[in-house]
């Protein structure tokens, strides 16, 4: 059986994933028999060189290779590096735009337990004896093909995202901490307030009217200062934003600027329109491939990229009396973040390597050459990258765990 050729940039046929703890000797079975077959595979417990940072090696690891083997058991279902390795491998596989990865289900794990990404993809179950293991070498086979395929409606990810972005963010978000600190000081309200838009993203997309529907203890109360825009043939258009205030548990009151990701409720209105096409699970991937996109496109803007935060959240029956908490945390961490920055700007450049991050230890902002421990936590990493594509750090969120964690 000959194996495809390797061209740039691809020096291996397979990257495999798997959970270092449990899942070795399966994983070494694995490698063994694609490897007899002619195949070129990147094993880490074999090829990653020590003294390295893990989670460089991983990324280069994945890019340098034609596909991806995840090694999905019990196990690493529940470990947080393997997920950190499955969300790499999803980012790599939308970036490049190619279906690339090859799920291996192990120890009774079924299509439903898997993270939401990986549902669309067509699975192997390997069977105790591995009787079927040669049906991973014809996986690894075909030939590519983009994710859009799996999408009968098409990629409406990338055009929501873009046209939300020209169309409303790039519009309002350059001078969205100006007019909340202009509406800060107009009204004189006791408490503490976040100079970022907070903009929710419920799992299900569904948009409310207010966000006060999503709890009565979130409260309307009032709009930041108008942006009047001639556009589109629409004189004076305006853009209100408004501010809402909450209480956390000890009684502090917090205001914010909030809203939903408005255009993501399109895609919930057209799930319950048979004529469209879209279906629940489809509505999920076209749901997490705009969320990377948007969060792309805004983070290559530098009059937006500090200047929003995005809470994903799964909207269950009763999931809504945790959403003021989940505010109330973010809104504290921007806060401090904010503050981080005022007091960065006060400082000379000669002072700024005393920060171990540019927002400080508590924002979980680590360049990719720190230590692997350091990312081992209970949250997932969101990947920024450089103007090329190319990753430069991850930031670890509970937006994106939910993202990739939450099953539908």
């Amino acid at each position: 059986m000959s194996s495809p050729t390797l061209e740039h940039p691809h020096r291996y046929h397979a990257f495999i994933s798997y959970c270092p703890d449990t899942d070795t000797n399966n994983a070494k079975k694995i490698l063994e028999v694609i490897e007899n077959e002619g195949f070129q595979c990147c094993f880490p417990e074999r090829d990653f060189l020590p003294g390295g940072a893990l989670i460089d090696l991983v990324v280069d690891a994945i890019h340098s290779s034609r596909h991806v083997i995840l090694v999905i058991s019990p196990s690493s279902l529940q470990s947080e590096w393997s997920k950190f390795e499955m969300l790499l491998a999803v980012d790599d596989s939308h970036t490049r735009n190619r279906v690339c990865l090859v799920p291996v289900l192990l120890g009774g794990v079924k299509l439903g337990c898997l993270p939401p990404p990986l549902r669309l993809l067509t699975c192997v179950e390997l069977r105790e004896k591995f009787e079927n293991v040669y049906d991973i070498i014809q996986a690894i086979k075909k030939a590519d093909y983009t994710w859009e395929s799996l999408l009968p409606v098409g990629n409406l990810a990338h055009g929501f995202a873009w046209g939300y972005y020209f169309g409303y963010l790039k519009i309002i978000l350059p001078t969205i901490d100006v007019r909340a600190k202009e509406w800060w000081m107009d009204n004189g309200k006791n408490g503490k307030m976040s100079e970022k838009l907070f903009l929710l993203f419920p799992q299900s997309c569904r948009c409310r009217d207010s966000l006060s529907d999503e709890n009565p203890l979130i409260e309307h109360v009032g709009h930041l200062p108008v942006i009047t825009k001639n556009r589109a043939g629409t004189v004076a258009r305006q853009y209100r934003n408004s501010i809402y205030s909450i209480q956390d548990d000890r009684g502090e009151e917090y205001y914010f600027v909030g809203e939903y990701v408005t255009v993501i409720h399109t895609m919930y209105e057209m799930e319950q329109n048979a004529k469209t096409g879209l279906q629940t699970r489809e509505k999920y991937i076209q749901a997490m491939r705009f969320y990377l996109t948007i969060k792309d496109i805004l983070e290559k803007d530098p009059e937006c990229s500090k200047r929003y935060r995005i809470i994903f959240y799964k909207d269950k029956s009763g999931s809504s009396e945790k959403i003021p908490r989940l505010i109330c945390r973010e809104i504290k961490k921007q806060i401090q973040e904010e503050s981080a920055d005022d007091r960065l700007s006060e400082t000379s450049f000669s002072s700024l390597e005393q920060f171990s991050s540019i927002c400080g230890p508590d924002f979980n902002l680590y360049s990719i050459v720190n230590s692997v421990n350091s990312h081992m936590s209970k949250s997932e990493p969101y990947i920024h990258r450089d103007e090329k594509g190319k990753l430069k750090t991850v930031e670890r969120g509970d937006q994106l765990t939910n993202v990739f964690n939450e099953p539908i």
